[in-house]
């Protein structure tokens, strides 16, 4: 008997014409299509096909089976991470966005949504280029739905939207101004944070706000909250927070007449500085007259420290909204940042230290621009130009023509590169004649700091070359004797040469030690026989020098 009753229901279901959930394929497009009763509708599950549609239209009906169905519903993922797409058109009858539908569809711009009334969690996430979407029948906002949305300016909110879920909005860097209508009761945590918002208005039911929700909108300057009791905030961690502390300092919070100390109290609300007695005052916008950088022009010199800093500053002091964009004009290897110090000050700061390590860098200069500009409306900007200068070596020398070291000993100098901000960074290349003589030891990164080990008996010629360039060469003969460690030395005065009020001064040589200064072509200008004392040798003309005494050579410039 049993058996005989569910056999006549589902004969009846049939007759009745009641399906569930049969497939259909249409152009490539895949169905499920539903009867329930003669209401005939069908969801879009997905696509057989490619979708490279730039300009989306959902039909309001399809045949199918000698029928027309409604759609009315968009499954889970069906156009997740396209990046064809560019606007959608929705039908009326469409009623149920599901889960991730759109997320990263970043070239989406438009989509009407005026009717749909559900909308899944991450349906528009991450879709960079949305510009404004109308709620108008929405009844909650899902978690992340329009989270990671940049671009996204304008959002209407039903007034039949009861709750806004977690991270909803969070990151809209360009939503600047909300309404959140009476009917919405609970805003999740995180819901609006690191949004670009400036002007908040609070419906007068919200119960409940959660963790962080309007958190690092450090623009919000303007706050509406109409519920004559404060909406409880839900502290989730110990350093969470309602408003950023740029809100609670500069901000004016506006709550119903009466309601000024219920909100001093309250957890969070009672951090603003300023919270006036007024649902809607005569509110008038203090637009930015000014906008300074100081100084206009940073040099950043190779051979300098390499970390630079600009000032700026907006008046008035009491702007309505300080906020500032920038952007940098040939940024280059520069490294460039921008912060704020006060409401309405902050820094710049910029470095050239990539390009002093890369030896693929410019030998002249490289120029950015880095551009401030008010976002207010007023349309105000200032720049800040920036120079790197690496100049070219015009003169090196190693300071040494010759040194006389023992096995197993170092000799170390410094040699000169002018001019002093010359890019001398890795541009000396260093060779020895025989390296089982002596070889190069570096001992600095920059390069001007050289020095030699004595490998073995004999004699090298060491050879530093600059790279830049300049092809600059000097040359150094390093002499290495056999140790002389356990036998006892002596010891003679060391001769030295330099120069000296226009002179050469030769001193410490022996008597008899023949003294031959010649050009740097090796042209003998004079030859003389030392005294054993102090001796000056005037020349006509300055320059450089070679000076062997003895067969002790040593430079002079003049």
């Amino acid at each position: 008997m049993g058996k005989r009753v569910i056999l006549a229901a589902m004969l009846l279901f049939a007759t009745l014409g009641v399906v569930r959930g049969q497939e259909y394929i249409d152009d490539g497009w895949y169905y499920l299509l539903y009867d329930d009763f003669g209401e005939r509708t069908a969801v879009l599950e997905t696509s057989t096909r490619p979708v490279e549609d730039r300009d989306l239209q959902i039909p309001e009906y399809i045949e199918a089976y000698g029928e027309s169905y409604r759609v009315v519903e968009i499954g889970d993922d069906v156009f997740a991470w396209n990046t064809s797409i560019r606007t959608v058109t929705l039908p009326p009858s469409l009623q149920t966005i599901g889960k991730r539908v759109f997320q990263g569809c970043d070239s989406l711009v438009s989509i009407n949504l005026e009717n749909v009334k559900k909308i899944g969690a991450d349906a528009f996430n991450s879709c960079d280029l949305l510009k404004s979407v109308d709620l108008s029948s929405l009844f909650f906002i899902d978690e992340h739905t329009f989270s990671s949305c940049y671009a996204l300016e304008s959002v209407k909110i039903s007034e039949k939207t009861t709750s806004i879920g977690y991270d909803a909005f969070w990151y809209c860097e360009r939503l600047f101004s909300v309404v959140i209508p009476d009917g919405v009761e609970s805003i999740g945590d995180n819901a609006f944070e690191n949004c670009g918002l400036r002007k908040l208005t609070l419906g007068k039911n919200v119960k409940t706000i959660g963790d962080n929700a309007f958190a690092s909108c450090s623009d919000l300057m303007e706050i509406h909250s109409l519920a004559v009791e404060p909406p409880a905030y839900l502290r989730g961690s110990p350093d969470g927070v309602l408003f950023s502390g740029k809100s609670n300092t500069y901000g004016i919070l506006y709550v119903p007449e009466g309601s000024v100390d219920a909100y001093r109290q309250a957890d969070e609300w009672g951090n603003f500085v300023s919270i006036r007695d007024s649902v809607y005052p005569d509110y008038v916008e203090i637009p930015i007259t000014s906008i300074t950088l100081d100084p206009d022009t940073l040099i950043i010199i190779r051979d300098m420290p390499n970390k630079y800093y600009a000032n700026w500053t907006i008046t008035p002091e009491n702007a309505s909204y300080p906020q500032l964009s920038y952007e940098v004009e040939n940024q280059g290897k520069f490294d460039i940042s921008f912060f704020e110090s006060g409401s309405t000050t902050g820094q710049i700061s910029a470095s050239g230290w990539a390009y002093a390590f890369d030896p693929e860098g410019p030998i002249g200069s490289d120029t950015a621009v880095i551009r401030l500009s008010t976002t207010d409306g007023s349309n105000l900007s200032a720049t800040c130009t920036v120079i790197y200068i690496a100049q070219q070596a015009t003169y090196f020398s190693l300071g040494q023509d010759s040194v006389t070291i023992e096995c197993g000993s170092s000799f170390a100098d410094t040699c000169e590169l002018l001019p002093q901000y010359a890019s001398y960074v890795r541009n000396i290349e260093w060779t020895s004649s025989d390296e089982s003589v002596a070889w190069v030891t570096m001992t600095h990164w920059s390069n001007r700091r050289y020095g030699f080990f004595g490998e073995g008996p004999g004699t090298a010629i060491i050879t530093a070359r600059t790279t830049d360039g300049s092809n600059l060469c000097d040359t150094c003969v390093v002499t290495v004797l056999p140790s002389t460690t356990g036998v006892e030395a002596v010891e003679s005065a060391a001769v030295q040469v330099y120069a000296s009020g226009g002179r050469i001064v030769v001193d410490g040589s022996a008597p008899g030690e023949p003294i031959v200064v010649c050009r740097i072509d090796g042209v003998v200008v004079q030859e003389s026989v030392s005294t054993g004392k102090r001796m000056e040798i005037s020349l006509p003309f300055g320059g450089m020098y070679i000076v062997n005494v003895n067969g002790t050579v040593r430079k002079v410039v003049l």
